[in-house]
């Protein structure tokens, strides 16, 4: 009998779990926030109407690659504190596919929401081991989460 490799034990779990059933897909069209707002603008612009606490709960799929908080460390995946209108691989210290660096990206609310939904179609030979999600109201609620938690805030 073969012994499993931990790691590709993992990778399967991430992936079953982000194929996971999804309700009927939202139109988010018009939740749409210029991507020349900075983090803290997105932060306070009314338009960006997901459900945090459903994204709470669903970026618990995430966690496990992703931190944050500031200064935390990288994890599988980067740090995504501040990454609302900073441009894609941008992260110091962390060592991002080519793909990613070279795809010059802005992070804003409807880039997230493409990446969000198939991080592979959206930037062909990113190493993310994530399918991705269908479900548009799941990932308005992800990216409302995000926007919360990761908005640069004052220090006082």
């Amino acid at each position: 009998m073969r012994k499993s490799n931990p790691f590709f034990l993992l990778l399967v779990v991430l992936i079953l779990v982000g194929c996971g059933k999804s309700k009927p897909s939202a139109d988010v069209s018009n939740n749409n926030v210029p991507s020349d707002l900075s983090s803290q603008e997105i932060l306070n612009n009314s338009s960006v109407q997901g459900d945090y606490e459903r994204g709470r709960q669903l970026f618990l799929q995430c966690r496990a690659c992703h931190s944050l908080k500031i200064n935390e460390s990288h994890k599988v995946g980067p740090n995504l504190y501040g990454i609302l209108g900073q441009e894609s691989g941008n992260q110091e210290g962390f060592d991002y596919s080519d793909a990613l660096m070279s795809s010059k990206i802005l992070w804003n609310i409807d880039t997230l929401d493409q990446f969000l939904q198939k991080p592979y179609a959206f930037i062909p030979g990113n190493r993310m081991v994530f399918a991705g999600l269908k479900n548009a109201s799941d990932r308005l609620d992800i990216i409302s989460y995000l926007v919360e938690e990761t908005a640069e805030k004052d220090q006082k």
